[in-house]
Order: structure tokens, then sequence, then C-alpha cells
């Protein structure tokens, strides 16, 4: 019995002073690597536009519709590739929209025309394409509805980067890594 008091004894003291360690010790923060690439959102809306083909780097969603496939360009955009042969596919052209991450392609239901919706920095647009989707359309811009691109390491910016340091009517289109020199 005094062996069995003397350890409860010890797991309360010992309980005891571990509470005493103060709650008010916070981490340091931990800021992103990255920097934002600002736009002006006066540009933003002009920034749509067909360049010619280039090679696939930093890809991500993928479509396919009516024997194209549309692979998104993170922060820069949507390449569109030519499969009606899938034997040969054709890398025929790339839609440039900056801070593009997100896409997505429905038919219209009324008219059967197909619709690209795509993220352009905090922008959300309908894009009507053709049978060729080289022609295509901007119909719609529903303008600050997407929230603000976030850092692709996912940390806080610093303070410099913030919203409120940074000029005003400028969105952030695309990351740059801070070099550590």
């Amino acid at each position: 019995m005094k062996k069995f008091c003397l350890i409860f004894l010890f797991l309360f003291l010992s309980l005891l002073f571990f509470s005493c360690i103060g709650d008010d010790y916070e981490d340091p923060p931990f800021y992103s690597s990255y920097e934002p690439i600002l736009m002006k959102k006066s540009k933003l809306e002009s920034s749509i536009y067909l360049a010619e083909a280039r090679a696939l780097k930093k890809t991500g969603k993928i479509y396919y519709k009516d024997g194209y496939i549309f692979i998104s360009e993170k922060y820069e955009g949507i390449h569109i590739i030519n499969n009606k042969d899938p034997k040969n596919p054709r890398n025929v052209g790339f839609i440039n929209i900056p801070g593009c991450l997100d896409m997505a392609i429905k038919q219209d239901t009324i008219t059967n025309e197909n619709i690209l919706y795509v993220d352009n920095a905090s922008d959300l647009v309908a894009l009507k394409l053709s049978a060729d989707p080289k022609n295509f359309e901007v119909m719609k811009r529903v303008k600050d509805i997407i929230p603000e691109l976030k850092p692709p390491d996912g940390q806080d910016l610093q303070d410099k980067f913030k919203a409120s340091s940074r000029p005003s009517n400028t969105v952030i289109v695309n990351w740059r890594e801070i070099s550590n020199n």
C-alpha cells in the first residue's frame, strides 16, 4: 500500500509541475518562400487571348471534349490538344489566362454550345467554344468572386506581400520563388 501511495504521489506531483508550463508560447510564423506576381485589374480583363502552342510544363486539370484535350498550365492558361487522331495528338494552341488553376467544360442545355469556365485570378470567366476551340469568345466575366491565389507552399505571406502592402487595384496571377541569396 505504501508503494502505491508513493507512485500515486509521484504521478500527482509530476502532473502538477507539468501544468505550470505557460500557454503563452507561440511557434514562430513560417512564411512562404514565394512572392506574388501582380497584374492590374484593368489589364486582367484583356489578358485572355489565343497564343501559339507551347510545351507543357506545370500541368493541372485535364478535360476531353469533342476530340480535343484541354490541359491547364498552372497560373498561365490552357493548352488545346487536337486528339481526333489518338495515335497522333497535336498541340494546336494555348489560351493565355493569367492566374488560371481550375476549369470545367459544360454544354449549355438550351443552345447546345460548349462553355469553358475558367478562373482568371479573382474572376470567373465563361468562354464559348466553337467546333474549333481556337475560335473562342469571352461570354461573361464575374469579377472578384474567387478568393486570392494562395502561395504554392501553403504558407503565410510575408507582411510586405500582403494585400495591405501591395498597390491597389492589383491581383495575384502567379508566384515566383524567393531566392535565398
